[in-house]
């Protein structure tokens, strides 16, 4: 949990004041990693005439290579020579060690052909060592990713999933949402996981096997004209292994409806059967009252007032927003709340930007997520469904006019 006296509230030009939790230089480093090993990938899925992401081991082992290329460029330039700090001279001129060794074995019988050796025997080491640091990796990685604990930590979401990760925050925000989410999910004896859709009665299994292909399923970006791959994005969040299988579940379930083997029910509400058609992708066309239903049973509330072109009907969402927060003022631990904001208005000087640790400014980005997990009687704390670890506090009566689309289920009223 984020404490208000941990972050500093900074004006920052409109009338209440708005702060948020800014990156660790862990978090850089690994945005950093995951960047470079995108290129590595694409670079890969290029050369090889395939949209397929190569694995984890091929990446660390191709980075490694290039590293080491480029290290032996510059020892082979300088001659050799060393650094003051022994640190960078380690790093950089590891080749030295390997060609020491193969001339005072005398591999290749001649200094010349010796120190070849040498520095091959390096860019050989350095590709091993870096596959094996890939796999290694991939293999702690894809274990925190599945690990299921009946909790729901950080995450970062995949492809346009941030509507569950939403939805799951806002659930434990309060403790009625804590024990919703703990009796849906279940870890078998064999390592497979039971999600239970309690809303509508049915459940899922997942085995150990499909958590790990979801951890490391990526969906393939190319050029226009089809011909060159572009990038790569992880289908699913990474973080938390029980938000992994809340996806996958999902998946399972929309592809049911779609292939007509649920049986509508006329008693459930007509969203539970209403998907757009994304194929593969078809889980991200979810929303977060499908989500608040299948878990609990409950019809959610949606208020969408910058969406709505009557004039008449905007005016009652807006009037029904403005009571619903109201009420959640006063009874913050009856409901699970997420919501969208509005796209930043350049001609108002009042605009909600958020200032972080480093006195950045950033715009709220219009069509994220935004799920309330901590409320105080006047400001809430937000978290960002896209990177769960990114945090805002921002008063609730500043957020109000921001709001474009509002989701929110009373967890106390009874079905």
């Amino acid at each position: 949990m984020v404490s208000f006296s941990s972050l500093n509230f900074n004006n920052v030009g409109i009338p209440n004041p708005v702060a948020a939790t800014s990156g660790t230089l862990v978090d850089v480093y690994n945005d950093l990693s995951e960047k470079k090993d995108n290129y590595i990938a694409v670079t890969l899925a290029n050369d090889s005439k395939t949209d397929e992401r190569a694995s984890a081991t091929k990446i660390g082992a191709a980075g490694s290579f290039v590293i080491g290329a480029a290290k032996l460029a510059i020892n082979i330039a300088r001659k050799g020579k060393t650094y003051k700090n022994p640190v960078l001279d380690w790093f950089m001129n590891g080749a030295n060690f390997y060609m020491k060794w193969a001339n005072k074995l005398n591999l290749g019988r001649s200094p010349i052909v010796n120190k070849y050796l040498g520095a091959a025997a390096y860019i050989a080491s350095a590709t091993t060592i870096g596959a094996g640091l890939g796999y290694g990796i991939d293999k702690y990685a894809t274990a925190m990713n599945t690990k299921v604990d009946g909790k729901i930590s950080h995450v970062q979401s995949g492809v346009n999933g941030s509507w569950i990760q939403s939805g799951l925050k806002s659930l434990v925000a309060t403790d009625e949402g804590k024990q919703i989410i703990k009796d849906s999910i279940h870890k078998n004896d064999d390592d497979s996981v039971t999600v239970k859709f309690n809303g509508i009665n049915k459940d899922y299994n997942i085995t150990k096997k499909e958590l790990n292909d979801a951890s490391r399923s990526y969906v393939t970006y190319k050029s226009a004209d089809g011909q060159t791959v572009t990038g790569f994005k992880k289908k699913y969040s990474k973080g938390d292994g029980d938000v992994l299988a809340f996806e996958v579940a999902f998946e399972k379930y929309c592809k049911d409806v779609k292939d007509g083997k649920v049986a509508e029910d006329e008693n459930l509400p007509k969203s539970m059967y209403t998907f757009s058609d994304k194929g593969d992708l078809i889980f991200t066309s979810g929303k977060p009252q499908q989500l608040y239903y299948l878990l609990t049973g409950k019809q959610a509330t949606r208020n969408n007032p910058a969406e709505n072109k009557d004039a008449l009907m905007s005016i009652y969402d807006k009037e029904n927003l403005k009571n619903f927060i109201n009420d959640y003022k006063l009874h913050p631990n009856n409901y699970a709340v997420e919501f969208t904001l509005k796209d930043e208005n350049k001609n108002d000087k009042q605009n909600l930007k958020i200032c972080d640790k480093l006195h950045i400014m950033h715009a709220v980005k219009n069509g994220s997520r935004y799920a309330v997990e901590h409320f105080d009687g006047k400001t809430a704390i937000l978290t960002n469904a896209d990177k769960t670890k990114d945090k805002m506090i921002v008063p609730l009566d500043n957020i109000e006019k921001y709001i474009a689309e509002a989701n929110y289920i009373d967890l106390t009223k009874q079905n």
